[in-house]
């Protein structure tokens, strides 16, 4: 446990200031902060998260996947603190490919800009439709078909231009 209580569970690659890096299975936990105390004083060791790792953030929030060189890089699930969970592939801690369920009851699926802004061939969707189609930065704009949950279910196929039919 970290002293902004962060807690890491998971492998660890430790880099020796004159040799080779290895890679160990440990657990960040109470008892191992004197460890991480020793490593902190310790200028020719440092021991960085890398490979599966669970982590549970002082806020509550938790991510549990693949962690490279103590970044999150790889398949990953991430729950914030208010409960929106983001699930998919994540480089350098922004999730790039996968979902987003928001608390609110918002889904995203496809691929994202920094780590929120769907971008590309994506779906969104809430309580009132669907919509498949091409993103830009958040923004649907191109080809696409809606979906209305409503009691007529109509749908609309054709072109977006900045989130308005065209």
């Amino acid at each position: 446990k970290y002293r902004d209580g962060d807690c890491i569970k998971g492998t660890f690659r430790k880099t020796l200031a004159r040799g080779p890096t290895f890679t160990s299975t440990e657990s960040k936990s109470d008892k191992e902060e004197a460890v991480v105390a020793n490593l902190e004083r310790n200028p020719y060791a440092k021991s960085e998260p890398h490979g599966a790792v669970k982590v549970s953030f002082a806020d509550g929030s938790i991510y549990e996947g693949e962690m490279t060189a103590g970044h999150v890089t790889g398949y990953g699930v991430y729950v914030n603190a208010i409960g929106d969970r983001q699930e998919g592939t994540f480089k350098l801690g922004l999730l790039t490919q996968g979902k987003i369920e928001y608390a609110s009851g918002e889904v995203a699926k496809g691929n994202f800009k920094e780590g929120e802004s769907l971008h590309g061939l994506a779906k969104w969707s809430d309580s009132e439709r669907e919509i498949s189609g091409h993103f830009e930065n958040g923004v649907l704009n191109g080809k696409a078909t809606a979906v209305y949950r409503d009691q007529s279910s109509s749908r609309f196929h054709g072109f977006f231009h900045q989130g308005r039919r065209h």
